[in-house]
């Protein structure tokens, strides 16, 4: 059997307390996309957002650059590192967006970016919650006895993984905090009103006849009837409207306005459904 390199990787969210993080090993020839999509798997991610990677050079590691196929690629003066994206290509066009991203995803191989000299790259996933995974190479080893088909292999780690769509880290520490203090009368009514509605919607949809965009509707629906909900507690006098707060966000994914817009009207007169982010 021949000899297979590994790489043992730590993988662990970004500012989230207490540590949620695994341990892992793959085969070094993967690709940084099956890197990806390891990474959404472990961490409960299910791939409906976009995703990409970022990782930091050293100047004297400009040379990888022409190695990769990009020479066009302006490295500041001002700065020993240099920032290189690697991302999706377009899903219509397959093209990639070089105003944003230096590399297909994927084209390039994981060990062309994480090696022992450059050890660390961060993954991004879903850039309205902003999701960061910090991932560092722990050690390559070189194994005789295991095959590839063993691969990827989880070790360890720690935390249950991430809820989709709740807001990122300070969310997911809101929820956690809820639950773990099973935060009164507002808590357990809100978690009843809900499930009982999302409950008898999946009486009524087959999920098998939807497409897996489609399948996101119980988030979607989860955050219309939200501002359902508080309106009855106000009404009911549960709760008082100056103790609601908005908090401030900002949009990072791109949006094609023309598209979703155009999307929005043939859903709203002529009951088409919406196939895709925008």
């Amino acid at each position: 059997m021949a000899s297979c390199s590994i790489y043992q990787l730590n993988a662990e969210v970004k500012g989230y307390k207490p540590r949620m993080w695994r341990r892992f090993q793959v085969s070094e020839d993967i690709t940084l996309a099956r890197l990806a999509y390891i990474i959404m798997t472990l961490f409960e991610m299910r791939a409906n957002h976009l995703f990409d990677f970022e990782i930091r050079i050293n100047l004297n590691k400009s040379k990888l650059i022409k190695e990769l196929g990009r020479k066009n690629i302006e490295i500041s003066r001002k700065s020993l590192l240099k920032i290189i994206k690697i991302g999706l290509p377009d899903s219509q066009t397959n093209e990639l967006d070089e105003s944003i991203y230096d590399f297909n995803i994927f084209e390039v191989k994981m060990k062309q970016l994480i090696t022992p000299d450059m050890p660390k790259i961060k993954f991004r996933y879903d850039f309205g919650d902003n999701w960061e995974i910090n991932v560092k190479l722990e050690k390559i080893i070189i194994d005789e006895v295991l095959s590839k088909k063993g691969l990827p292999r989880v070790l360890k780690g720690k935390g249950y993984g991430i809820i989709e769509d709740c807001g990122g880290v300070d969310g997911l520490k809101s929820i956690a905090e809820a639950y773990s203090e099973k935060s009164g009368e507002e808590y357990e009514n809100y978690c009843e009103w809900l499930l009982d509605i999302l409950f008898e919607l999946e009486k009524r949809i087959d999920p098998q006849e939807l497409s897996a965009f489609q399948g996101r509707f119980y988030g979607r629906v989860s955050e219309i009837i939200f501002n359902v909900w508080l309106d009855g507690e106000i009404k009911l006098g549960k709760i008082k409207k100056n103790e609601i707060k908005e908090l401030p966000y900002q949009h990072m994914e791109k949006i094609n306005w023309w598209k979703k817009s155009t999307a929005f009207l043939k859903a709203k007169f002529v009951g088409k459904r919406y196939e895709g982010s925008f």
